[in-house]
């Protein structure tokens, strides 16, 4: 009963008389050993337990940046989708990311925007290279600008039917109408080149 009581009130081990010196001795240094292993068990639980809660951190930064990327990215969709200027977007490997409706319009591809996303850049453009006035020299220059990574301003295209297109970008989007004038039409309107979405 004494032994039962000893371990009710808190004892970790019982030791009876006549006390054994070998005994005591070996009692304590085990006690010692699982003192030192829970204080090493709740260390580790305590790592632990922040490397989870910074871990939980890092994923929730993690998910608001990923919504936030998605937001922005809608929005930029939404702004180039409804902008009246004609849009071409490449990648770093001349495959289109990303183009808009008015592009199609101004150049009469039948393509939508949707079906020109991951045709190459020469794809794209063979359609209205024949309504060029000059399509070789426009071509070399086109290769040119890429080869030496050149920011384009004000860059005319000139087509057969009259219209002239100003175009501009950078090396890795080098299509793109900021200005153009129409005159069987009369009309006129502008068009921004944008940089490649995972630069911004």
């Amino acid at each position: 009963a004494a032994k039962v009581k000893a371990f009710e009130v808190g004892g970790a081990d019982y030791i009876t008389k006549p006390f054994q010196g070998a005994e005591v001795n070996a009692r304590i240094h085990h006690q010692l050993q699982l003192r030192h292993l829970q204080h090493q068990h709740q260390v580790q639980k305590q790592e632990l337990l922040a490397q989870n809660q910074q871990l939980q951190r890092e994923i929730s930064d993690r998910q608001s940046a990923e919504t936030l990327l998605q937001q922005t990215t809608s929005r930029l969709s939404t702004l180039i989708e409804n902008l009246q200027a004609g849009i071409l977007v490449e990648d770093e490997t001349g495959q289109i990311v990303l183009a808009n409706q008015t592009l199609c319009n101004l150049f009469n591809l039948a393509d939508s925007p949707q079906a020109l996303l991951g045709q190459g850049r020469s794809q794209v453009t063979s359609h209205w290279q024949s309504a060029l006035v000059n399509p070789e020299i426009e071509n070399s220059r086109t290769e040119a600008i890429l080869k030496q990574r050149q920011v384009v301003v004000k860059k005319e295209l000139n087509f057969k039917d009259g219209r002239i297109f100003a175009r501009a970008g950078t090396a890795g989007t080098p299509v793109a109408v900021p200005r153009y004038y129409d005159p069987s039409g009369g009309r006129s309107g502008s068009a921004q080149d944008v940089p490649d979405p995972s630069h911004l």
